[in-house]
């Protein structure tokens, strides 16, 4: 193991009294600390602004409202990043703060720019301390999707294993806390609709992630080939023993056959900047692995440009597949004069199906 990507819930900063929970926050930068001296560079993905801002301004749950949330979130990260930095220099070790939106990972040329970003870190021995920029992003608040977040930065930094701290076991085949015959899965080979179902609504009275968001995050994790480890808070302090190869909660096994990140990427990250639907031959096509031909075209909509990723559908309105245009919207408008000769529109090696 090389790298590992660690994200933490906002219910870790907050104890029952909603206090910041300085103690959690002690053992994880010793058990990071611990897991650095092994040789394996760690990104630290870290939910709270909204829950400590929250708690800074007095209040006793989340502000409803967005605007307060975003106020909440302000506040909230200076204080964090703060007790991040003051308890990082007690293992001589160092953070460096990023904050993201999901465009940021839609873009080529942006997510190109973080991964490099991260590892010159690494290479300076330095932790990166990621959170999703709630201040500014109200899609993001309303999702609260850190944990989606924490599978696309494995992602970009190929990882070798993904973990999410939770305030649970990990996942189990019914809700313990209603069933008592309920069992711990250690290992999940494949994200089935059975496990789908498995997962439970929304989380803590501070946190709005969920067992959901979690497998959510295990599907972009595993399909590319990352295992995804779900942990309780409870057990931090033997999150060291995970770059050992030790099981401390429930373990996603990462896909042998898996996208590669070009794939990856243009399934779970990128941008959709329009959509291009398609005859049926032109579908059966793509879907035997085929290029997109431009003769295949029914309709176009959005103003892509050449090297943007669209949305591949059928005339009946199914999305099948996404890739990238190797023509401006502009140019695909034209499709009587198009249909005249066969040019790849979207070649074969850009083009990732959606449907089994």
């Amino acid at each position: 193991m090389k790298k590992l990507v660690i994200k933490i819930g906002s219910s870790f900063f907050i104890n029952d009294r909603g206090e910041i929970n300085k103690k959690n926050i002690l053992e994880l930068i010793k058990q990071i600390s611990i897991i650095k001296q092994k040789g394996v560079s760690c990104c630290l993905i870290s939910s709270g602004a909204i829950a400590v801002g929250v708690k800074k301004m007095g209040y006793s749950v989340k502000p409803a409202n967005i605007a307060k949330k975003q106020a909440c979130a302000a506040i909230g990260q200076m204080f964090l990043i703060q007790e991040y930095e003051q308890v990082f220099s007690l293992f001589d070790l160092q953070c460096a703060q990023i904050l993201l939106n999901h465009d940021d990972f839609g873009n080529r040329k942006r997510i190109i720019s973080l991964k490099n970003t991260i590892e010159k870190l690494f290479s300076m021995n330095v932790v990166p301390v990621i959170n999703e920029n709630d201040a500014l992003a109200v899609d993001e608040i309303k999702v609260g999707d850190n944990d989606t977040l924490s599978a696309m930065v494995s992602l970009v930094l190929d990882a070798d294993m993904l973990i999410l701290v939770s305030d649970v076991d990990g996942l189990y085949s019914a809700n313990p806390k209603h069933n008592p015959d309920a069992k711990l899965l250690k290992e999940i080979d494949d994200i089935t609709d059975d496990i789908r179902a498995m997962a439970g609504g929304a989380g803590t009275v501070y946190g709005t992630g969920g067992m959901s968001t979690k497998i959510k995050a295990g599907e972009i994790a595993v399909n590319s080939g990352i295992p995804m480890m779900i942990v309780n808070k409870t057990k931090i302090d033997h999150l060291s023993t995970v770059a050992d190869g030790q099981n401390i909660g429930s373990l996603f096994k990462g896909k042998k056959e898996h996208l590669d990140l070009k794939e990856s990427w243009i399934k779970y990250c990128a941008n959709i900047d329009g959509k291009i639907v398609v005859d049926d031959g032109a579908k059966k096509a793509v879907k035997n692995r085929k290029s997109l031909l431009n003769c295949g075209i029914v309709s176009v909509s959005g103003q892509f440009r050449r090297g943007e990723v669209v949305e591949l559908s059928d005339e009946n309105g199914n999305i099948f597949a996404k890739g990238v245009t190797l023509f401006d919207f502009s140019e695909l408008k034209k499709i009587p004069d198009l249909k005249k000769s066969k040019e790849i529109v979207i070649h074969a090696n850009n083009i990732v199906i959606l449907e089994k």
